[in-house]
């Protein structure tokens, strides 16, 4: 298996079932309800709505970068505000992550990054480079978080 195939593989088993570590992203958030969701139980913690929103950011981000834009998200794209705490919204929500993750997956220059290499994107305020594999582990990573805030 290229190193391609297996970060996709990854990235696809941690959000979307088979996980190595238990349940995947998708399994831990489904039946979840939007009241649970918009919960804040850890004075200053996100909620799992906010975490939602949080990888639905961040995997738009990757796409653009794959793309060769500079992205440099702020605190409020990072985090977008939670307006609508209705049971609609969250399934509309979480239907935009999964789209948004589903794309990320499937993405051409993941699939190549064994012809690639170490990619490297710029980030805008920091003047500095991210190698391509930190953040695609960094994506992984996140269905431990989202697993560690439902266990509060």
């Amino acid at each position: 298996m290229s190193d391609a195939a297996r970060i996709a593989d990854q990235l696809r088993r941690a959000f979307d079932g088979d996980a190595w570590h238990g349940d995947s992203l998708f399994e831990i958030l489904e039946g979840v309800t939007a009241e649970r969701a918009a919960a804040r139980p850890v004075a200053g913690a996100h909620t799992i709505w906010e975490l939602a929103l949080h990888i639905a950011a961040w995997d738009d981000a990757a796409l653009r970068r794959m793309g060769g834009a500079v992205v440099e998200l702020s605190d409020a794209e990072s985090f977008p505000p939670v307006t609508d705490t209705s049971e609609a919204a969250w399934r509309a929500a979480l239907a935009a992550v999964r789209r948004g993750h589903e794309r990320l997956v499937a993405a051409r220059r993941l699939q190549r990054f064994r012809t690639l290499g170490f990619l490297r994107w710029s980030r805008a305020r920091r003047e500095r480079t991210i190698p391509f594999i930190t953040c695609s582990m960094g994506w992984c990573s996140m269905s431990f978080i989202m697993r560690g805030r439902l266990l509060c």
